[in-house]
This record gives structure tokens, sequence and C-alpha cells, in this order.
């Protein structure tokens, strides 16, 4: 407790006051109140179970409330206060009254059982830049919720068993620049489920949501985006290709702990970190060019994936190489599954010269004669290629090459001349 007039011989000086970890309840209050000059004030961990802010003193600019056992909170006046946390309390939506101060630029409201937010608790005229509402069962019901957020720039969303995100919710938010949804099993997301901070979003956060490859798409107009993260999902490929390219400004890409099995080969020359950790991956589709173009990525994790360590994945070795300290090499957690002899091993402790791939052949080739103009080609691999190529020659005048793509196994081949002779070669090919 505090005695009575504690503090009478500095309460027109006092600006700054922690009493942080103690066991105070609200009738500190009637001492504080006193401290006229008084500007930060922090009474985090203690027992205060009601508090209405009219009992302290306009010129407070910093209150923290947080950890304690606030049930009711009354809001009024209070001009100058500018950051008001009140995370890990006790608070129901209709157990809270006013409006927030005019000035307040920060309000944190973490782990309470705050479901919505009264209509007039922000009002028109907020100052509010940042938002935090994390774990609340915070219900987004209305398109309409947060419209007069209007110079909103970080919002808190996570853990708030969100599915739904309304359409046009962002509209009112323009200047958001982040967005943290984590570990909201959210539904698939459409194209258009952040309409309104396409151009003003700069971290978003999604980690832990149940997304699937088809909510990638709702990504995909955000162009000014800095950091994203979708680690532990259920994503399997990245669609569209160019998600990543499209934003310029990317410089952080966090896929960790999904199911990819193969990943996209565009990135902006901006990014400086690709976390892939715990997926499937057995490659990845970068070449020299690639990593030239990737010049400023500094950091690229490809622990606990199924790595295929052949002559397929030299330049990735040759970057491991040249972007590690020598010393250090050989421990980067980059394992091999396959082939049989390298299971296990740390890609880095391997040399050039193990990296070899066996030879690659086509099993079978049959063509079917469909009708006077048309044949289909089949074919089966011993190994993924890294591209076909199929020779045609007609009346012995070589035809243009027709490169196929490795995952092919079959091409319908048309426009075929009648009383023509053509023979048909099947070839790998490097250059495709």
């Amino acid at each position: 407790f505090i005695e009575t007039n504690a503090f009478s011989f500095i309460e027109k000086h006092l600006r700054y006051l922690y009493l942080d970890h103690n066991k105070l309840n609200q009738k500190i209050f009637s001492e504080i109140n006193r401290l006229i000059s008084l500007e930060k004030l922090s009474l985090s961990n203690n027992y205060i179970q009601e508090f209405d802010i009219k009992l302290l003193n306009n010129n407070l600019q910093y209150l923290d409330l947080s950890y304690n056992y606030l049930k009711k909170l009354v809001i009024n006046n209070m001009n100058n206060l500018q950051i008001l946390n009140l995370q890990n309390n006790l608070l129901a939506s209709e157990h809270i009254y006013g409006s927030i101060p005019k000035q307040l630029k920060e309000l944190i409201l973490d782990f309470n059982a705050v479901h919505s937010l009264n209509r007039n608790f922000i009002t028109e005229d907020n100052s509010l830049e940042i938002l935090s509402l994390q774990s609340n069962e915070f219900l987004l019901m209305n398109s309409d919720l947060f419209q007069h957020l209007h110079k909103l720039k970080k919002l808190n969303l996570a853990r708030n068993n969100i599915q739904m995100i309304p359409k046009g919710l962002f509209n009112y938010t323009r200047s958001l620049e982040d967005l943290n949804m984590d570990r909201n099993p959210l539904l698939p997301l459409s194209i258009n489920a952040f309409s309104g901070i396409e151009y003003s979003l700069h971290n978003l956060s999604c980690q832990s949501c149940s997304l699937t490859s088809e909510s990638l798409i709702a990504f995909s107009r955000l162009k000014n985006l800095e950091r994203l993260k979708l680690q532990s999902n259920s994503l399997t490929n990245i669609y569209p290709e160019n998600l990543f390219s499209s934003m310029s400004k990317l410089r952080v890409i966090d896929l960790q702990r999904n199911q990819l099995t193969q990943i996209s080969s565009q990135y902006p020359s901006s990014l400086r970190e690709l976390a892939l950790g715990n997926n499937r991956l057995t490659s990845l589709p970068f070449d020299n060019k690639t990593f030239q173009h990737l010049s400023q990525l500094v950091t690229l994790d490809l622990s606990s994936n199924p790595l295929h360590c052949n002559c397929d994945i030299k330049s990735l070795y040759y970057w491991l190489l040249s972007h590690f300290q020598a010393e250090l090499v050989p421990y980067v957690q980059w394992i091999c599954s396959k082939p049989e002899n390298l299971y296990g091993k740390q890609l880095g402790s391997l040399l050039d010269h193990q990296l070899i791939c066996e030879e690659k052949k086509i099993s079978s080739f049959t063509v079917w004669i469909k009708d006077s103009e048309t044949a289909l080609l089949e074919w089966s691999l011993t190994d993924l290629l890294s591209s076909l190529k199929l020779i045609v020659t007609e009346n012995n005048r070589l035809l243009p090459f027709i490169y196929l793509n490795k995952t092919q196994n079959y091409y319908l081949l048309e426009n075929l001349k009648p009383s023509t002779s053509y023979s048909l070669c099947l070839q790998t090919s490097e250059q495709y």
C-alpha cells in the first residue's frame, strides 16, 4: 500500500512514476491524482479491478495498467494521453465506457474479452495509429467496423478465431502499414481480401492461419509489401508464379513449416531473407542467373527439407559456399535425402564431384495415329529431365524444334499433311 500524502513533497514536480509488480488496488489513485505534473504512470502487475480515468490529471501522456484484474474501465477527458496499455486484464466490451482521448495514438487491449467496440468508443476525430486486439475472440461483424481509423498504421488481430474478412473491411484504413492476423483459422481468401490497403501495407503476418495455396492470390495486389510471414500453414505450391516478383520492395519471405513441394523461381531483387525450412522441397529452381539477380539475399533457410543432392543442386551448393563462413558451411543443416549414398549428410560437407546426376533416360516413346492430321505422342522417363526437345522432320526437311515442359508425358502433334513422310526424335535438352 501507499501511505497517505506519500508524495506530498514532490507532488508538484514528479513527472514519471513506476509502481509495477506490487499489490496495489484502485485506492492508489487518490494519491496519484495529486501529482499534477505526472506525464508517465506505470501500474503493471498489481491488483487493480476498476479504473476511472477522471482520477488522473490531464497532463498524463502514458498509462500502463497491464496485468491487473480490471473488470471496469471508464474513459473521459485525458486530452493529452497518447499511450494506453490495458493488456492481460478481465475487460469485457460491455464494461468499457466512454471514448478514447482524441490524442491517443496507441491502444493495447490484448488478452481480454473485448468482442466488439462500442460505436462511440472511437470517435471520428481520433488520432489512433496503433490498435492491438490480440486474443479477445474479437468479432469482425461489419465492414464499417474500423470506419473512423483513418490514421491507423498498425493493427493486431491475432488469436481471435477469425474465419472471414468482411468485404471492404480495410477501405477505411488506407494508412495501414502493419497487419497481424496470426493464429486465426481463415477460410480461403479472395483476391479482394485486402482491398483498400494494397499500396499502404508494408508488413503482413498470417502465420498458423490454415491457409492453402488457393489463398495466395489475395496477396498479389499488395504492391509495397516488405515483409510477408506465412509460416505454419498448408501451402503446397506458389501460385501465381509471379506472386513475389510483383512486389518490388519485398525484403523478407517466411514460408517455414508448410507442405511445399515446389517453389517459385521469380523474386524481386530487393529480397534479403527467404525462409523455407520444414517443407518438402527436394531442390530449388535457382540457377546462377537467379542468384545474380538476388544479389541482396543474405539469409536462405532450407533446413528440414528432403534435398536431392545431385548435379541439379550445384548452383545452390555454390551459393552456400560463398555466403557462409567456411568453418560453418559443413554444419549448415541442409540435409540430403537422395541419392542413397549421401543420405543424412549436410550439403555443405560434400565436395563438388559428389553432386552428380545419373544418366537420364527416356524409357519409352509411343506414337498413336488419331486421324490423318493428328498424332498423339506419349513417353515415360526414368527421372525428371531439365527439359525435352521434340525434333520433327517433314519429307527430310527439319521443322522448328518443339521444347516441352519437363513435367509433360504426352504431346498432340497437329496439322499433319497427307501423303507426307515424318520422322520424330525425342531428346533431352539443356536449352529450354
